[in-house]
């Protein structure tokens, strides 16, 4: 017997989305959450999986021409309850009840509070966050170039940068409240999550300063590390239960609620390519000894899989652009590109590894095919719905204009990198052709991230100091 009620009761609607309650009663089952392969979430399953689970139910098969996917009890799959933080919360409940503490949690409500939060209270928040980064970038940036930003101002900007760096985890850190996200007082609850987003801010930030000073690393350096070293955590343990429910999501609400985001995507690229120049550059060395080259292939294939498998960050639209730069970033931090790479061999690296994404998103593809249909992540069947390919001119207009803007604004400070950063130099090419290719792929979002990122660390080589963990006055290279 099925139990269906729509349209959705008001506390359970929004201005995007709705959710509809389905009960499922049969004698000889055990009573349990709904899930689906369109979402992943544990109780949580879309109005267009309605139709095939019913087709499902009565006769016993599955049809084609469904744009959903059959519903199932979450307990009949590992897999869905992997991705429902089923490790982390097993974790949880044992730490928990070792210390006398019962911890026990709804899913179903949780996913009721967070889907009401996100209508209601993360729009202020993404607004607040970015008018903190856009004010402080734009104010820092003014000062300089006034000559006005010098000793502990320098020095806190600098460091404000770094701080900046650890959105990605802090936003992930959001999914993991210990309260209820929503409790229909504005206020109350807005004050609650800016507290422990605070919170989470402030401790990442010392263990950001902790890494920095153990592996005497640039600020920023360390920031990205730790970010990473977060979102990857959450993927591999956890499943992606805070990727796809954290700050920056669009979870149940948006067109695909499981899964890496651009945002995400993107900050790993930059960060990939970024990073280890920056490192170079404070050491004052044009490429990577033996151990730094084996670590630096082992986490490049790690975020690749993370983000671009099915069974984890299922980005299939992240292969192609992270393809291309870390094949990119391996040329340039193991000798193998010229370190003067002019645009002929750009373009010819690019070509090559580009012919690689599509190849390697292909064979995404097929894993996925090959999955059974309750682990499939959804995209295999539209190529151009795989991709999430689109022509978007007002998007390439809007980033093409605000990085010509931007790069005139500093035209100054990047001669200066050109003449005297080789190693960063080529990693802000690197990551400028990347950013292209996301744009003209209809990622402007990623576009966005990985352009601001790569300003991040251009800052940071012109205002950082041996404070900041860069043993070369100037942070250039010694020649």
């Amino acid at each position: 017997m099925w139990v269906v009620v729509i349209p959705s009761p008001e506390a359970m609607r929004f201005d995007r989305t709705r959710l509809s309650a389905v009960v499922r009663f049969a004698a000889r089952e055990p009573s349990g959450l709904l899930t689906s392969p369109s979402t992943r979430w544990n109780g949580v399953i879309r109005e267009v999986d309605l139709a095939p689970t019913l087709y499902r139910a009565l006769t016993r098969q599955r049809g084609e021409r469904w744009s959903g996917s059959p519903a199932f009890e979450t307990r009949q799959s590992d897999w869905h309850r992997f991705w429902n933080g089923w490790l982390a919360r097993v974790a949880l409940r044992e730490t928990s009840e070792a210390v006398g503490v019962n911890v026990r949690g709804n899913a179903l409500a949780r996913s009721l509070e967070w889907a009401q939060a996100q209508e209601r209270l993360t729009p202020m928040f993404r607004a607040a966050l970015l008018a903190l980064y856009l004010g402080w970038l734009g104010g820092g940036v003014a000062l300089w170039r006034l000559r006005r930003l010098r000793g502990i101002g320098r020095r806190l900007f600098v460091s404000g940068l770094a701080v900046f760096a650890l959105a990605p985890a802090v936003g992930l850190a959001y999914a993991y409240a210990p309260f209820a996200f929503w409790t229909d007082d504005l206020r109350a609850d807005a004050a609650t999550l800016a507290g422990w987003l605070t919170a989470c801010w402030a401790v990442l930030s010392l263990l950001t300063a902790g890494v920095a000073r153990w592996g005497q690393l640039p600020l920023l350096c360390a920031a990205v590390i730790v970010s990473l070293a977060v979102v990857g955590a959450d993927l591999l343990i956890a499943g992606g239960y805070g990727v796809n429910r954290s700050l920056f999501s669009e979870g149940i609400g948006g067109v695909r609620a499981f899964g890496v985001g651009e945002d995400f995507w993107a900050f790993a690229l930059a960060s990939g390519v970024l990073a280890p120049a920056a490192w170079l550059e404070s050491r004052g060395r044009l490429r990577l000894g033996a151990r730094g080259q084996l670590g630096l292939g082992m986490a490049y294939g790690l975020l690749l899989m993370v983000c671009g498998l099915p069974l984890l960050g299922a980005a299939l639209d992240a292969w192609i652009p992270l393809t291309l730069a870390f094949g990119l970033g391996v040329g340039m931090f193991t000798g193998l590109l010229p370190l003067s790479m002019d645009t002929r061999v750009l373009a010819r690296g690019a070509a090559a590894l580009l012919l690689v994404g599509v190849l390697l998103t292909a064979l995404a593809v097929g894993i996925d095919a090959l999955q059974p249909w309750q682990r499939q992540a959804g995209w295999a069947r539209d190529w151009w719905g795989a991709l999430g390919w689109r022509f978007a001119p007002l998007a390439w207009v809007g980033v093409g204009a605000g990085a010509a803007l931007v790069g005139y604004g500093l035209r100054q400070p990047l001669q200066g990198v050109w003449e005297r950063a080789f190693v960063l130099r080529n990693a802000l090419q690197v990551a400028l052709v990347c950013s292209g290719v996301a744009l003209l792929m209809g990622k402007g979002v990623a576009s966005g991230v990985i352009l601001a990122v790569g300003l991040m660390f251009l800052l940071e080589y012109r205002l950082g100091g041996k404070d900041w963990g860069y043993p070369y006055e100037g942070n250039g290279v010694a020649h």
